[in-house]
């Protein structure tokens, strides 16, 4: 069955949710750089919290501006903007492609990390994690070779690329949902230890609520973009382009979801 949203009008869409969603990101992206550099003092964490910031400002940056330029030559120096969105052997878009999987896995790196410092780096804890970051890195590289590998006459949906493309999604979810549960469980069960936290305190529950906020955004996201890619449905492209911010608007929701002092300063000292 014909798909009713043609390649061409998914790709326009696309654009016009990232823009959107990008121009959400900028807006975090100049407040966590405040709180982490400006607000409190420049901590070594801070610090590289902030590259971190900067490395995916610059790398959902790159993605955006690619998109645009597919636009542009899409409607204005191809023949047939269909035929150009549907090669998928064209170099802009293995560079999407690069883009969004190293965006991914800085994201997935920066959870990790976050994990494994209210954690204290206990190694029982974070060899689940960390081994599912090594098998995203892994996959990962599977899908970009895999994407190389393909010739204009192929579709999105070929199996070639579906059988590493699905289970980095599943990685990358899964990964994102068990550091959350993680660092959830460990800020319950430490300020229960220390009786930090009165019961009239509500910021406890803040930092929780932020975290699974968080999560939930790019775990609905991901949800999405399997969905409509196991569906065949031209609409993945709306959710692969629309991930990208919204990958960055995730991990900073939770560096300034307390201006008084960032939840993870509270497990290391400054």
């Amino acid at each position: 069955m014909p798909d009713a949203l043609r390649i061409d009008q998914a790709n326009l869409v696309a654009l016009w949710v990232e823009a959107i969603l990008y121009g959400a990101f900028l807006i975090l992206f100049g407040a966590s750089i405040y709180v982490l550099l400006f607000l409190k003092r420049a901590s070594w964490l801070n610090k590289m919290m902030a590259l971190v910031s900067v490395l995916m400002f610059a790398l959902i940056t790159a993605h955006i501006v690619c998109d645009v330029v597919r636009a542009m030559r899409a409607f204005t120096q191809s023949s047939n903007a269909m035929d150009f969105y549907g090669d998928i052997a064209e170099p802009s878009e293995w560079a999407k492609t690069i883009i969004y999987t190293l965006l991914s896995l800085l994201g997935d790196a920066m959870v990790v990390f976050r994990c494994w410092i209210v954690w204290g780096g206990n190694p029982l804890v974070m060899v689940i994690p960390c081994t599912l970051l090594l098998l995203s890195v892994a996959m990962a590289a599977l899908v970009c070779q895999a994407i190389s590998a393909l010739t204009p006459a192929q579709e999105i949906f070929t199996e070639d690329l579906a059988r590493w493309l699905l289970p980095f999604f599943a990685l990358t979810f899964v990964t994102n949902n068990l550091c959350t549960l993680l660092i959830a469980g460990r800020i319950c069960w430490t300020t229960r230890q220390t009786q930090q936290y009165t019961s009239g305190d509500s910021r406890l529950w803040r930092v929780i609520v932020m975290l699974i906020e968080s999560a939930a955004l790019y775990s609905i996201a991901l949800i999405a973009m399997i969905g409509t890619f196991v569906a065949g449905s031209n609409a993945q492209y709306i959710t692969i382009d629309a991930l990208c911010p919204i990958i960055g608007i995730a991990v900073r929701l939770f560096e300034i979801q307390d201006f008084e002092q960032p939840l993870i300063l509270i497990f290391i000292p400054v």
